[in-house]
Parts: structure tokens; C-alpha cells; sequence
């Protein structure tokens, strides 16, 4: 995934709070996809402005004692591109 692909949620989608995860409702293949607190804010993120660059930017900074930025942006790629294969966004 390209750090400079603007992730944007599709509209099939219903999120759903379950404790401290979020469960993303896929209405059209009725399949559900959990994502943690950090996936969560990487999901809220997903709007189509932001690129994947600044989403983990965004994430970096506001996750106290965060791993280096390599890290959340490798990791932030690999959850967006989960949610791409899931159709639960576009890029």
C-alpha cells in the first residue's frame, strides 16, 4: 500500500462498540471484522482526506509510549489493507 493512498470507508459498513474493540458490520457480505482501540482510531481516520502517511502520523502522536513511527506506519498499512481485501474501505 502506497503511503500516499487516501483511505475512505464505504458506506455498507455499521460499526459497532464492543468493549473496548470495534466491530465493523459488513451489510453485504454479513461478515464482521473486529478492530482494537488503535484500529479503532485508524478506522475513525479513514475519512479520504488523510493518507495513509498521516494517518499513522496521527496515530504516533497520539498513542503515549508508541513504538517508532516505522513501526505504526507499517502496522497502519497492513490494518488498511485488511480492511481494503474486507471491503469495509476504498483506497
Amino acid at each position: 500500500m502506497e503511503d500516499t493512498a487516501r483511505p475512505k470507508k464505504v458506506p455498507h459498513v455499521r460499526p459497532r462498540e464492543q468493549g473496548d474493540d470495534l466491530a465493523l458490520f459488513n451489510v453485504m457480505t454479513a461478515q464482521y471484522f473486529v478492530v482494537n482501540e488503535v484500529g479503532r482510531e485508524i478506522w475513525n481516520l479513514c475519512t479520504g482526506e488523510l493518507t495513509v502517511k498521516e494517518i499513522a502520523q496521527e496515530i504516533h502522536t497520539r498513542i503515549e509510549g508508541a513504538p517508532s513511527f516505522e513501526e505504526v506506519l507499517t502496522d497502519a498499512k497492513e490494518l488498511i489493507e485488511d480492511l481494503k481485501n474486507n471491503n469495509l474501505v476504498t483506497v
